[in-house]
C-alpha cells in the first residue's frame, strides 16, 4: 500500500511534474528549468533550510583531505567533494534515502525516454544528451577539458542533458540526480561541481550566457508509492545558478587546486 498524502496532490495539481509527461507537465518541467516556477515535491521532502555546511568548512577539510592519486574525471572530482560531507549525512535518514534510490536499470529506461530528453517547443535545442540508452553505439559523447588539468591530462566528463535557447542564444547545462532522500533547498555541492566543471568545456563554455540547473526526481514506486498520483517519476526539485558567477567560480576553483588539479587562466 502507498502512502498517504496529507495535501492530497494529484496529477492536475499546480506544480507536480511526472513523467511520462502529458503537454502540461512539459512545460511545467521547463518553467522549473527557465526558473519560471517550481515544482512541488509529492512526497514533501524538500527542506526550506540551505546545504547545513559551510564553504569554510569544506574548504577546511578538503585540505586535510587531498587525494594522493586524484583521477581526472568529472566523477572523480565530485565523489571526492562528497566524501568531504559524507560522515555528516544523518545514518538513518542515509538509509532510508538509499531504500527509495531507483535501480540503475530503471534509471536508464526512464531517461531514455524521448520526452524526458527533450524540452517542449522550439526555442530549446538539445546539443548533448549523456543520459539513458546511449543514441549511437559509440556510447555518449565525453568531452576533453583542457582548463581543468590532473598532473597535464585534461579533465573529461559528459554531462547529462545540455540545451541552447535558439532565441537568446543561453545555454543550460543540466545535471538529473534520482533519490528520495531529504533535498536541502540550494542541493548539493557535488551537483554544482559537476556543472561547475561542464562550463569549462569548450563547446558550451563561449556561451553568452551560460546556465547550470540541478534536477531531483523521485520514483513513485513500491513502498514510497502516493496512492493519489498515477505517474512512476516525478520532478521534486529544480535550482538553477550562473556557473560563472564569481562566489560560485572561486569557491570550485579553490576545491579543484586541493584535489590537484591546475587551471589554465
Amino acid at each position: 500500500m502507498g502512502l498517504s498524502n496529507s495535501r492530497a496532490l494529484s496529477d492536475d495539481s499546480p506544480g507536480v511534474v511526472g513523467m511520462p509527461f502529458t503537454p502540461a507537465w512539459t512545460f511545467r518541467r521547463l518553467a522549473a528549468i527557465e526558473g519560471e516556477a517550481a515544482p512541488i515535491d509529492p512526497w514533501e521532502r524538500t527542506s526550506e533550510d540551505a546545504f547545513a555546511i559551510s564553504p569554510e568548512t569544506l574548504l577546511s577539510r578538503a585540505a586535510r583531505s587531498r587525494p594522493s592519486s586524484p583521477g581526472a574525471t568529472v566523477s572523480a572530482f565530485t565523489e571526492w567533494i562528497y566524501s568531504l560531507y559524507l560522515k555528516d549525512l544523518d545514518g538513518s535518514a542515509l538509509r532510508q534515502g538509499k531504500e527509495a534510490e531507483s535501480d540503475i536499470d530503471w534509471q536508464r529506461r526512464a531517461t531514455s525516454k524521448p520526452d524526458f530528453r527533450n524540452l517542449p517547443g522550439a526555442r530549446w535545442q538539445m546539443l548533448h544528451c549523456g543520459i539513458g540508452d546511449p543514441q549511437s553505439e559509440s556510447g555518449h559523447p565525453v568531452f576533453a577539458i583542457p582548463s581543468l588539468t590532473i598532473k597535464g591530462v585534461p579533465l573529461r566528463g559528459c554531462p547529462d542533458l545540455v540545451f541552447r535557447n535558439e532565441v537568446s542564444g543561453e545555454v543550460a547545462l543540466i545535471e538529473v540526480k534520482f533519490t528520495l532522500r531529504i533535498v536541502p533547498c540550494n542541493l548539493w555541492p557535488n551537483v554544482w561541481a559537476q556543472l561547475w566543471a561542464y562550463s569549462k568545456i569548450p563547446q558550451f563554455a563561449t556561451a553568452g550566457k551560460l546556465t547550470a540547473v540541478g534536477e531531483v526526481w523521485g520514483d513513485n514506486m513500491g513502498p514510497w508509492s502516493r496512492d493519489n498520483l498515477e505517474s512512476i517519476v516525478y520532478l521534486r526539485h529544480c535550482v538553477r545558478r550562473d556557473p560563472r558567477a564569481p562566489a560560485y567560480d572561486r569557491f570550485f576553483r579553490k576545491l579543484f587546486h586541493l584535489y590537484g588539479g591546475q587551471i589554465a587562466e
